[in-house]
């Protein structure tokens, strides 16, 4: 069960899941480190294992640890405007083989066959990827994840994604094409243009067709050699497009 808006996190819509992915990177470490978490695995994740994200496992929680889970989730929403977790997890498995799976889905080879860490545990990287990859390559995301949901902050909702395929026996690595690398290469700048739009009163909603459209103009900017745009540069390209003597300046 997936609620819908920040509040509606509630015993019911949190504990139909699994584990609770928990991002430490944002999150001060006196609001985990009670936890029975476990970090995900990868060896290239020795050398800083402060950046690990930690998967907690639901149902090892008391009644009482459940209610505390929420309360605690609830004063983080009211001091971020954002979840304490970065993403809601279904699987059959225990923690220490989906914790392994995750790591090793993390680790991904760029175009050049350099090593790279896909965060996708970020939840603004992973509605790019939902939105972007194929089935097949989202099932070899996923794993042994039957649904991950997920809050983007840039709409204020949650979102949930379902497996591709039923048996999550999948144990290919992820490949992605150039051309995702060079998307998610532009998607730090679409979400700069988003908080752009954002101090302008532009509403994010619905937010894949406005990630697509700053997308496709990111790219045909780029393509012409002009600059990421400023505000103003940027609400005259969302209003008439890249005009054509910027295209050939």
């Amino acid at each position: 069960m997936t609620p819908s808006r920040l509040h509606d996190l509630g015993h019911r819509e949190l504990f139909s899941h699994d584990f609770a992915l928990l991002n430490p990177v944002r999150i001060p470490e006196d609001r985990w480190q009670d936890l029975p978490v476990v970090p995900l695995r990868a060896p290239v994740f020795a050398a800083q294992p402060h950046l690990v994200p930690r998967l907690l496992p639901l149902r090892a929680l008391d009644d009482d640890c459940q209610v505390e889970l929420l309360e605690r989730n609830g004063r983080h929403c009211v001091e971020t405007g954002q979840p304490l977790f970065c993403a809601l997890l279904a699987s059959r498995l225990d923690a220490q083989p989906v914790a392994g799976a995750l790591g090793a889905r993390m680790v991904v080879r760029t175009p050049a066959g350099q090593a790279a860490w896909l965060r996708f545990h970020d939840p603004r990287v992973f509605s790019a990827l939902a939105w972007w990859l194929e089935p097949g390559q989202l099932r070899c995301m996923l794993g042994p994840v039957q649904s991950w949901s997920w809050f983007d902050p840039r709409d204020g909702q949650w979102q949930c994604i379902e497996r591709p395929g039923a048996d999550g026996r999948d144990t290919a690595r992820l490949r992605l094409t150039a051309a995702q690398w060079a998307r998610l290469g532009r998607l730090p700048a679409v979400n700069r243009c988003l908080k752009m739009l954002a101090r302008d009163g532009a509403s994010p909603r619905p937010l894949r067709p406005l990630v697509e459209r700053l997308d496709a103009l990111l790219e045909q900017a780029a393509a012409a050699g002009l600059p990421e745009p400023d505000a103003p540069r940027l609400r005259q390209w969302m209003h008439a497009g890249i005009p054509h003597t910027e295209e050939h300046a």
